[in-house]
């Protein structure tokens, strides 16, 4: 229920009960309902109304204090998904349940708690303590699952009227366009949708959405493109599978299989079943991974985010985030060759430190041989000055 987690943008997955109820398109083929389902020999106990939502084992409640204590020793922070299984803002958990996590949180400072909700209104009047995360709760990221632009508009302004450390946005499945007008999110997750019923993701809703997150300097990650995959995203081997599964995206959302007598619109977006694995992550020739950091300094230009118009810096907002700095297809920005010169000086002052360190045990090591030799000189003085003593003393025990 809680370990390392195959989920790209979190270090530990945490659900701290099991049950939920569908509330919006994007839970219409829900994973977890499925999960729920197949444990339970075909019908998910713990979904819907009424149905009664399943707490977690003691053992597994106590896995967050030990990731606690794994990143306290280390010097880092953990990124905890709560949760996968459930939504801890669901009207039909009990609040104890509830304050018992929220106490969990408290208790676990070296973690970065991701609380993902699809019920955000709901935030307020389900805290423990009053409606302040950032004064009571700041290690708690606060994120709402927008899956169109009718969700954006409606539950977008009702996360930002929280105050958390950081919110964020899960757009997964993304199942239409979305323009962003909230530059004051502090990050964007996109991805497509996964599993047997999966719906097709237009290319265009993620290419804007990477493009506005760039624009606005918000940290983007793109997750996957789920089952389905763009044709001209497809590489020739895939071009050549047989037999294969197409459709057509159209800009709203919806889409056809371009059979006969089906009206084509201008932008709609052949699409191919390939798989989620065949599909992967890649969005225009690279990979998009910027987290927000926690602890770490960003960019000068991040720093003038707030005052001033974002300037866009070389490493993509957070210093090293950007893959294509290790293959010089991009620039480190001022602060990160900062970073570098110091760290170059720090391993050079501790290269002298160990050769000064090395000396010194040579020399104490030279310091003790001569010593011994010293004192075998004066033993071997001491000998010759007794031999002719004893020789005599042999002569007179012969006669």
């Amino acid at each position: 229920m809680s370990a390392n987690t195959k989920i790209e943008w979190a270090d530990h997955t945490f659900n701290p009960w099991e049950g939920c109820t569908q509330v919006s398109p994007g839970c219409d083929h829900c994973y977890a309902e499925a999960r729920n389902a197949r444990f339970a020999g075909g019908v998910a106990v713990n979904w819907g109304p009424g149905a009664p939502r399943r707490r977690t084992s003691e053992s597994n409640w106590q896995q967050p204090r030990k990731w606690d204590r794994e990143a306290k020793a280390k010097g880092i922070r953990y990124r905890v998904f709560c949760a996968s299984l459930a939504d801890v803002f669901d009207n039909a958990v009990d609040q104890i349940w509830r304050d018992d996590l929220f106490a969990l949180i408290a208790d676990t400072p070296n973690l970065d708690w991701l609380l993902l909700t699809k019920r955000i209104g709901n935030v307020g009047n389900m805290l423990p303590v009053p409606f302040d995360f950032d004064k009571h709760y700041p290690n708690v990221w606060l994120g709402a699952t927008i899956v169109n632009q009718e969700e954006a508009d409606r539950d977008i302004p009702k996360l930002l009227a929280v105050p958390a450390a950081k919110r964020f946005l899960s757009m997964e499945p993304l199942l239409g366009p979305v323009d962003l007008t909230h530059p004051a999110i502090d990050w964007i997750i996109v991805g497509g949708e996964s599993g047997p019923n999966a719906r097709p993701m237009h290319p265009k809703w993620v290419r804007s959405l990477r493009d506005q997150c760039v624009a606005a300097g918000v940290p983007f990650l793109f997750k996957q493109h789920g089952e389905w995959l763009a044709t001209d995203f497809c590489d020739d081997d895939m071009a050549m599978i047989p037999n294969k599964r197409t459709v057509y995206v159209r800009g709203d959302g919806s889409f056809h299989d371009g059979s006969q007598g089906v009206d084509f619109f201008g932008g709609d977006e052949e699409s191919a079943w390939v798989g989620k694995k065949a599909a992967g992550r890649v969005l225009d020739g690279r990979t998009w991974d910027s987290v927000p950091t926690t602890g770490a300094q960003p960019c000068d230009s991040l720093k003038r985010h707030e005052a001033e118009k974002p300037v866009q810096c070389d490493c993509l907002v957070y210093c090293g985030d950007d893959p294509w700095l290790k293959t010089g297809q991009s620039v480190p920005c001022a602060s990160l060759q900062e970073r570098h010169k110091q760290a170059a000086i720090a391993a050079e002052r501790q290269k002298t430190i160990d050769a000064l360190c090395k000396f010194y045990a040579v020399t104490n090591i030279l310091d003790l041989v001569d010593a011994q030799h010293a004192q075998v000189e004066k033993l071997q003085a001491r000998l010759s000055s007794v031999g002719p003593v004893m020789a005599v003393h042999q002569i007179v025990r012969k006669a």
